[in-house]
Protein backbone atom coordinates (compact mmCIF):
# COMPACT_ATOMS: atom_id res chain seq x y z
CA UNK A 1 0.00 0.00 0.00
CA UNK A 2 1.30 3.78 -1.00
CA UNK A 3 2.68 5.47 2.00
CA UNK A 4 0.31 8.48 1.20
CA UNK A 5 -2.81 6.37 1.04
CA UNK A 6 -1.87 4.05 4.37
CA UNK A 7 -1.80 7.46 6.20
CA UNK A 8 -4.69 9.26 4.92
CA UNK A 9 -7.44 7.31 6.84
CA UNK A 10 -5.12 8.57 10.34
CA UNK A 11 -4.62 11.93 9.14
CA UNK A 12 -7.92 12.53 8.02
CA UNK A 13 -9.13 11.31 11.67
CA UNK A 14 -6.80 13.59 12.99
CA UNK A 15 -7.63 16.83 11.15
CA UNK A 16 -11.21 15.86 12.06
CA UNK A 17 -10.42 16.07 15.48
CA UNK A 18 -8.00 18.86 15.27
CA UNK A 19 -10.39 20.89 12.98
CA UNK A 20 -13.45 20.26 16.07
CA UNK A 21 -11.22 21.78 18.64
CA UNK A 22 -10.17 24.84 16.68
CA UNK A 23 -11.80 28.15 16.21
CA UNK A 24 -15.08 28.74 15.50
CA UNK A 25 -16.38 31.39 13.10
CA UNK A 26 -18.97 34.18 14.33
CA UNK A 27 -22.41 32.60 14.48
CA UNK A 28 -25.01 33.27 11.17
CA UNK A 29 -27.68 33.35 13.59
CA UNK A 30 -28.38 34.03 17.07
CA UNK A 31 -30.54 30.62 16.97
CA UNK A 32 -27.42 28.59 15.54
CA UNK A 33 -25.28 31.17 18.20
CA UNK A 34 -27.02 29.54 21.03
CA UNK A 35 -27.01 25.94 19.55
CA UNK A 36 -22.98 26.53 18.91
CA UNK A 37 -22.71 27.35 22.93
CA UNK A 38 -24.80 24.02 23.81
CA UNK A 39 -22.32 22.17 21.47
CA UNK A 40 -19.13 23.64 23.35
CA UNK A 41 -20.78 22.55 26.68
CA UNK A 42 -21.08 19.09 24.86
CA UNK A 43 -24.69 18.53 23.39
CA UNK A 44 -24.27 16.90 20.60
CA UNK A 45 -27.43 17.28 19.05
CA UNK A 46 -26.74 21.51 19.33
CA UNK A 47 -23.18 20.49 17.68
CA UNK A 48 -25.38 19.49 14.30
CA UNK A 49 -27.89 21.93 14.10
CA UNK A 50 -25.25 24.44 14.40
CA UNK A 51 -22.47 22.37 12.18
CA UNK A 52 -25.81 22.51 9.38
CA UNK A 53 -26.93 25.78 10.09
CA UNK A 54 -23.30 27.57 9.37
CA UNK A 55 -22.34 24.79 6.68
CA UNK A 56 -25.02 26.02 5.13
CA UNK A 57 -24.15 29.74 5.60
CA UNK A 58 -21.03 28.68 3.39
CA UNK A 59 -18.42 28.07 6.03
CA UNK A 60 -16.35 25.35 5.17
CA UNK A 61 -15.07 24.71 8.69
CA UNK A 62 -18.55 23.56 9.20
CA UNK A 63 -19.02 21.62 6.56
CA UNK A 64 -15.63 19.37 7.33
CA UNK A 65 -16.66 19.48 10.93
CA UNK A 66 -20.47 18.05 10.13
CA UNK A 67 -19.03 15.76 6.88
CA UNK A 68 -16.73 13.83 9.85
CA UNK A 69 -19.86 13.41 12.25
CA UNK A 70 -21.30 11.67 9.28
CA UNK A 71 -18.26 9.33 8.64
CA UNK A 72 -17.88 8.68 12.04
CA UNK A 73 -21.76 8.07 13.10
CA UNK A 74 -20.90 10.99 15.71
CA UNK A 75 -25.08 12.88 17.18
CA UNK A 76 -26.16 11.08 13.90
CA UNK A 77 -26.44 8.10 11.70
CA UNK A 78 -23.27 6.63 9.96
CA UNK A 79 -23.65 7.62 6.23
CA UNK A 80 -19.98 7.73 4.33
CA UNK A 81 -21.87 9.09 1.04
CA UNK A 82 -23.27 12.38 3.20
CA UNK A 83 -20.33 12.84 4.43
CA UNK A 84 -18.34 12.31 1.36
CA UNK A 85 -20.78 15.61 -0.24
CA UNK A 86 -20.86 17.37 2.97
CA UNK A 87 -16.77 17.06 2.63
CA UNK A 88 -17.01 18.38 -1.38
CA UNK A 89 -18.79 21.09 -0.08
CA UNK A 90 -16.43 21.87 2.49
CA UNK A 91 -13.77 22.05 -0.43
CA UNK A 92 -15.33 24.03 -2.65
CA UNK A 93 -15.91 26.54 -0.32
CA UNK A 94 -12.19 26.71 0.96
CA UNK A 95 -10.73 26.60 -2.62
CA UNK A 96 -13.36 29.63 -3.01
CA UNK A 97 -11.97 31.68 -0.01
CA UNK A 98 -8.43 29.88 -0.91
CA UNK A 99 -8.50 32.03 -4.58
CA UNK A 100 -9.48 35.00 -2.60
CA UNK A 101 -6.53 34.72 -0.28
CA UNK A 102 -8.46 33.31 3.09
CA UNK A 103 -5.30 31.67 4.98
CA UNK A 104 -7.89 29.27 6.79
CA UNK A 105 -9.31 28.20 2.58
CA UNK A 106 -5.48 27.01 1.77
CA UNK A 107 -5.19 24.86 5.52
CA UNK A 108 -8.63 23.17 4.41
CA UNK A 109 -7.56 22.99 0.52
CA UNK A 110 -4.35 21.45 1.70
CA UNK A 111 -6.32 18.70 3.87
CA UNK A 112 -8.37 17.67 0.39
CA UNK A 113 -5.41 17.94 -1.85
CA UNK A 114 -2.94 15.97 0.98
CA UNK A 115 -5.68 12.94 1.21
CA UNK A 116 -7.35 12.77 -2.12
CA UNK A 117 -10.67 13.43 -0.84
CA UNK A 118 -13.31 15.37 -3.75
CA UNK A 119 -9.93 16.18 -5.75
CA UNK A 120 -7.36 14.54 -6.80
CA UNK A 121 -4.25 13.88 -4.95
CA UNK A 122 -1.53 16.13 -4.84
CA UNK A 123 0.63 16.04 -2.23
CA UNK A 124 2.64 18.71 -3.24
CA UNK A 125 -0.14 21.20 -3.56
CA UNK A 126 -1.17 20.44 -0.44
CA UNK A 127 2.22 20.90 1.17
CA UNK A 128 2.01 24.49 -0.44
CA UNK A 129 -0.97 24.85 0.55
CA UNK A 130 -0.38 24.10 3.81
CA UNK A 131 3.01 25.63 4.38
CA UNK A 132 1.56 28.72 3.27
CA UNK A 133 -1.55 28.96 5.71
CA UNK A 134 0.78 28.12 8.18
CA UNK A 135 3.06 31.00 7.08
CA UNK A 136 0.36 33.81 7.31
CA UNK A 137 -0.25 32.56 10.73
CA UNK A 138 -3.44 30.04 10.50
CA UNK A 139 -2.82 27.54 13.27
CA UNK A 140 -4.89 24.19 11.44
CA UNK A 141 -2.08 24.72 9.16
CA UNK A 142 1.02 24.62 11.06
CA UNK A 143 -0.77 21.83 12.61
CA UNK A 144 -0.81 19.80 9.24
CA UNK A 145 2.52 20.35 8.67
CA UNK A 146 3.49 19.27 12.00
CA UNK A 147 1.84 15.99 11.61
CA UNK A 148 3.42 15.86 8.20
CA UNK A 149 6.87 16.03 9.88
CA UNK A 150 6.02 13.46 12.65
CA UNK A 151 4.91 10.80 9.67
CA UNK A 152 6.78 11.67 6.99
CA UNK A 153 3.96 12.60 3.99
CA UNK A 154 3.24 15.35 1.96
CA UNK A 155 6.95 15.10 0.89
CA UNK A 156 8.02 16.33 4.21
CA UNK A 157 11.25 14.36 5.69
CA UNK A 158 10.39 13.02 9.09
CA UNK A 159 12.27 15.56 11.70
CA UNK A 160 10.88 15.55 15.50
CA UNK A 161 12.55 19.24 15.65
CA UNK A 162 10.20 20.48 12.82
CA UNK A 163 7.12 18.65 14.80
CA UNK A 164 7.58 20.13 17.38
CA UNK A 165 8.37 23.86 15.93
CA UNK A 166 5.16 23.47 14.21
CA UNK A 167 3.13 22.27 16.92
CA UNK A 168 4.43 25.07 19.18
CA UNK A 169 3.12 27.14 16.13
CA UNK A 170 0.31 25.74 16.01
CA UNK A 171 -0.41 26.95 19.87
CA UNK A 172 0.65 29.96 19.48
CA UNK A 173 -1.45 30.58 16.23
CA UNK A 174 1.15 30.48 13.33
CA UNK A 175 5.00 31.02 12.86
Amino acid sequence: MCPARRHSAELLAVLIIALAFSAHAQSTASLAGDDQARCKAGDRGSCVRSETARCDAGEAKACVDLSGRYFGGLAVSRDQKRGEQLYERAFHLADSTCTTGDLSGFALAGIAYGIGRGVPLDLERAKTLEERACAGGTADGCFLLGYASLLGVLGIVRDPIRVAQFIESTFAGGP
